[in-house]
């Protein structure tokens, strides 16, 4: 690492750029967090120590590769959110309020989910209810409801032409699977998830017919990533949604309806 540090350095320095070495971080993605000893490398003249965890592009990853610590995070965003937007409630048009609700909060859960998202019914995680329970709250703000009114989340989803939180991640696994399959743009996840699975090469099995696309295997249920979601959920598409002919606003209105009657 530090080898490969000074070539970074000798890079930035001919590109007349300047490296942050409080921005500087490096971390060791490891199973068993046995060894606490923290490690230590030089890049420059300065001694950088191992993180925990790191925050890219607004996502935090932890050296466990598990999204606890993201979510953490994000709940707290959320309850700040949530705080904000009580107070915007009385002083706002309630007419305004669910866009504000969009925007302002939901936008929030929304971003990078389809990366720490693992949704229900392709794993029996809990993670997303934290963010529903506080989806729920922020909607009965918006429209004006309280707890003690008995009102169904179904009948506020309607109200608010919302998509519950698991329903968004399903929906924004999908979107990104077929940018992946059609669009290559992550080539080397393209010919992961699309390799061919055969034991015999003179038989054509039916995965290959429907051209399913191949689950990448996690021994850990707590590390399961957006490629092991991403081909659960696809191979379980309907033909047409799959076949690449829709434009990019059918496939997605098509692809929501799916996934409403996926979990029901």
């Amino acid at each position: 690492m530090e080898r490969d540090s000074k070539m970074i350095i000798k890079f930035a320095s001919s590109n007349k750029l300047i490296l942050n070495p409080h921005k500087t971080h490096f971390i060791i993605f490891q199973h068993s967090l046995s060894d606490h000893h923290q490690r230590t490398i030089i890049v420059g003249n300065e001694i950088i120590h191992e993180s925990a965890e790191i925050k890219i592009l607004g996502l935090t990853i932890n050296n466990e590769l598990n999204w606890k610590r993201h979510l953490d995070l994000l709940t707290n965003s959320l309850r700040s959110r949530l705080f904000l937007l009580r107070k915007l409630s009385r002083n706002i048009p309630r007419r305004c309020l669910i866009s504000i609700l969009d925007g302002f909060f939901l936008s929030r859960i929304r971003y990078g989910l389809a990366v720490y998202g693992q949704p229900s019914p392709l794993s029996d995680s809990t993670q997303l209810k934290r963010l529903q329970t506080l989806m729920n709250a922020a909607m009965r703000i918006a429209t004006g409801t309280r707890i003690s009114d008995k009102i169904r989340i179904s009948n506020l989803l309607e109200e608010t032409k919302l998509t519950n939180v698991n329903q968004s991640c399903l929906l924004a696994i999908t979107l990104t699977t077929r940018s992946i399959i059609e669009h290559n743009i992550i080539p080397e996840l393209k010919s992961a998830l699309t390799k061919a699975r055969v034991e015999n090469r003179q038989i054509t099995t039916r995965s290959q017919t429907r051209k399913d696309l191949v689950p990448q295997p996690s021994k850990f249920v707590r590390c399961r990533s957006f490629s092991y979601f991403a081909a659960q959920l696809w191979n379980k598409l309907p033909t047409q949604l799959r076949n690449g002919h829709l434009s990019n606003a059918t496939f997605k209105k098509e692809a929501k309806a799916f996934i409403k009657k996926l979990i029901i």
